[in-house]
């Protein structure tokens, strides 16, 4: 077929372009196109394309000629003069493009409805033939697609546009001509059609007898194919592997060459094997031998079945056989035998008439009575009751009902009769039972004790009945989620909370993108993630916003679960902590407000220590240097004082002491309000201060070792360091009884650790009284400023104080 398209296509193109060059030359020699041309038709420049004979314009007289000519020909025809305006357009071109002339070149593609021959992309109306044409161009055999409300099929065009020249060769008009491809191109299609199609088919077959040759190749049936004179033609990979050697010639030989045995081990003779047989025209199936020969090393068990094949006029050519190891089935059934005796499941078959061909050692356990003649007796013999008490009709048997064609699955009934000292629960299944061939020969039942499951289920129900009762009342939010997020479980404070029921939710397709916000849910399912991909349960608080714009907190317990069908759930538990988040946030905003307090105190302190120091302090001194200066003028004056005025000089001395003092207080109160010395120098030359202080020096040997890694740290962090180490020492010096206190101040990138560890009396922590301020004071301090303060101490064993503050101050 595609030679035949190959050989037609040209052909059917050299007629057509004859048949338009005949026309074309038909156009010239008519009279139509002789005289004078109208003054009406414009010239316009002729393009340089295609170098072609000017045709001469046409006169528009009526010649008679040519108007037949044009109205009986198959093509259409249309010429126009230079302005584009149509002046002939015969019937063929009405016919085929559906409409008559149309004014205006840019309207053409429009009107007529012209495509590429794709039938999709729109044709420009300037570069349609007849456009082209009128610039000058001559153009052959463009095919155009044309679909409009009058040829809504639409129709495939081959065209032709000339340029018509007055002698001058000034294009004065243009003529078209074209013809219906649209057969051609259906012919065409059909053609190519026809030739895929062969194509197709040809691989099909191939692919189909490779596919064929795979597949007998790889069968693990042995399978041979001899013709009528008993040679092989077709003897497969199995059958060499089975047979233990391949083709042998002559039906004679067969059975010493394979070693073919009767299952009574004698030799099966040559002429009675399958194969031969078929040879003769005898279908065999299923017929059982045995295969031992030097090759095969053991008895193969083999089952065969072979058929002749003749050929189309009927005559025998030959025969198929196949064969396959049954060995391994043999004692497979062995084994079923050995299994059917051992299980605990017991099985009975009974052939159609109800007799009992199989009742195996757990049937005769279960029941207590081996098989009993007649399905009448059934329920009577092994005592056959409803779960409601009621015996069994015999025509309502499992069994009995399966001898009637019906399928019972897992029906429940009991067992009592003299034989059993109990009732017993069954789960019984029983089922027609058909041969090979589909006959139908009998019934199968199954059944297994379910007494311990039984009684198992009832307490797993009432189990269940708790779990609901308890997930009803709790008062948390429970739910179960499916690794895509739809929640498949929810606890009644899930419905309320969420204002959902439980039929949504069966739905699966219920998301938390459903119940809050999407920036609530993508936290929600951030948190899921964790679950399933750590599979390690998750603390953690989430916020909720529900139907009414609400938002709540929640403290949720999420964790995996492994569902029935192994697949990752996530479950969790929430419990509403808004109440709890806002007494936090409370507590936090008191927390700021209190350290902002002890900010602003410490603030205060300083100001006032300022103010101690540079005003009262300095004013002393300076009451105390003129004294003393006046004390110098008045001793050595020695005329207009006496040296021996007692009074004067006690007077004297008690000024100076109490200048003295005054100076030494003012001093205490400026250490105890804001020691200069830690925003002078920082917090490690203020504990050496505080640590020189007569109070501390004539009581205790202090030690201290400083590891800082930078020199300075925030002020008022610096500030609380220095307070809690006074309150520290006075705890010592009032309480502990030590004689000796070792100060360790050590900091890394994140934090500062202070120590203090006495020998003294020690005490109990859990102990101590409510009324001890002093380490209230200095727990607080620490909680202030994000750290924690511990104690360990025992009676005895002296007192250990570890501070831990971060460094930076504690989010506010």
């Amino acid at each position: 077929m595609a030679s035949e398209r190959s050989d037609s296509d040209p052909l059917e193109i050299d007629r057509l372009q004859k048949r338009i060059r005949e026309l074309e030359n038909q156009i010239r020699d008519t009279e139509f196109f002789t005289g004078a041309t109208p003054d009406r038709l414009k010239t316009a420049p002729r393009a340089p394309q295609e170098h072609h004979p000017p045709i001469p314009s046409p006169s528009l007289g009526n010649d008679v000629l040519f108007s037949s000519l044009l109205h009986h020909m198959g093509d259409g025809v249309i010429v126009a003069n230079a302005a584009g305006e149509m002046i002939l357009f015969n019937a063929s071109a009405r016919r085929l493009i559906g409409i008559g002339p149309v004014a205006g070149t840019e309207n053409w593609t429009a009107q007529y409805g012209c495509f590429y021959p794709d039938g999709i992309t729109s044709f420009p109306s300037d570069e349609l033939p007849l456009s082209r044409a009128l610039r000058g161009e001559t153009v052959r055999d463009e095919p155009i697609f044309v679909a409009n409300d009058h040829v809504p099929e639409g129709v495939l065009v081959s065209v032709t546009a000339l340029p018509l020249c007055d002698p001058a060769e000034t294009v004065t008009g243009a003529i078209v001509i074209f013809h219906d491809m649209t057969p051609n191109q259906q012919q065409k299609a059909e053609l190519e059609q026809r030739d895929d199609a062969l194509v197709r088919a040809k691989r099909e077959i191939e692919t189909q007898r490779k596919l064929l040759k795979s597949i007998v190749e790889n069968l693990d049936i042995g399978i041979t194919v001899a013709n009528a004179v008993g040679d092989f033609v077709i003897f497969n990979s199995a059958a060499r592997r089975i047979l233990g050697t391949g083709p042998v010639s002559g039906v004679e030989n067969w059975t010493p060459k394979y070693g073919c045995y009767r299952m009574d081990g004698s030799p099966y003779p040559a002429d009675q094997l399958p194969l031969a047989r078929a040879l003769e025209g005898e279908a065999v199936h299923g017929d059982e031998l045995y295969i031992y020969n030097p090759e095969t090393k053991k008895k193969v068990l083999l089952s065969v079945t072979a058929a002749p094949f003749s050929n189309p006029q009927g005559d025998l050519d030959g025969a198929l056989c196949l064969f396959y190891d049954i060995t391994g089935e043999k004692e497979a059934k062995a084994q079923f035998e050995s299994v059917l005796e051992n299980i605990e499941i017991a099985v009975s078959l009974v052939d159609s008439t109800g007799e009992f061909i199989l009742f195996n050692a757990a049937a005769r356990r279960l029941v207590g009575v081996g098989p009993v003649d007649g399905p009448d007796n059934w329920g009577p013999e092994y005592g056959i009751y409803r779960l409601d008490g009621d015996r069994y009709d015999a025509s309502e048997l499992p069994l009995a009902r399966a001898l009637q064609g019906e399928h019972i699955h897992n029906e429940v009934l009991t067992i009592y009769n003299p034989e059993k000292d109990e009732h017993r629960t069954l789960s019984v299944t029983a089922t027609p039972f058909v041969n090979a061939a589909s006959n139908f020969e009998g019934a199968l039942c199954f059944a297994y004790d379910i007494t311990a499951t039984t009684e198992a289920q009832k307490q797993v129900s009432l189990s269940e009945d708790r779990f609901r009762a308890f997930m009803t009342n709790l008062p948390a939010v429970a739910f179960i989620k499916d690794s895509e997020g739809h929640y498949i479980y929810g606890n009644e404070a899930f419905y309320k909370y969420h204002q959902t029921t439980p039929e949504q939710v069966a739905e699966g397709t219920l998301t938390d993108y459903d119940l809050t916000s999407r920036e609530s849910a993508d936290q929600i399912r951030a948190n899921d993630q964790r679950v399933i991909s750590g599979t390690t349960p998750v603390h953690l608080s989430e916020i909720l916003s529900n139907s009414s714009g609400e938002s709540t907190w929640f403290e949720v317990y999420k964790f995996c679960i492994t569902g029935v069908r192994q697949q990752t759930l996530v479950g969790g538990i929430a419990v509403d902590i808004t109440d709890r988040r806002k007494a936090a946030d409370r507590l936090k905003a008191d927390d700021l407000l209190l350290r902002q307090m002890i900010e602003l105190q410490e603030k205060e302190r300083l100001l006032v220590a300022h103010d101690i120091h540079d005003g009262f302090v300095q004013d002393v001194v300076a009451a105390k240097m003129l004294f003393e200066s006046f004390l110098v003028q008045h001793q050595g004056n020695a005329k207009s004082i006496d040296r021996d005025n007692t009074e004067f000089n006690k007077t004297a001395n008690t000024i100076t002491n109490s200048l003295s003092t005054a100076i030494t207080e003012a001093r205490r109160l400026i250490s105890h309000l804001r020691p200069l010395i830690i925003d002078e120098e920082g917090i490690i030359e203020a504990i050496r201060y505080l640590i020189s202080e007569k109070r501390y020096a004539e009581s205790l040997k202090i030690t201290f070792v400083p590891q800082l890694a930078q020199p300075r740290f925030d002020p008022l962090l610096e500030g609380n360091i220095y307070r809690i180490l006074q309150e520290a020492l006075n705890n010592v010096d009032r309480h502990s009884e030590a004689g000796s206190v070792a100060i360790s101040l050590k900091s890394t990138a994140d934090e500062i650790h202070l120590s203090i560890t006495d020998d003294g009396c020690g005490f109990d922590p859990s102990q101590a009284a409510p009324d001890r301020f002093g380490l209230r004071g200095m727990r607080e301090r620490a909680r202030l400023f994000g750290g924690a303060l511990t104690i360990d101490s025992r009676p005895e064993r002296g007192t250990r104080i570890d501070v831990k503050l971060p460094l930076g101050r504690p989010t506010e």
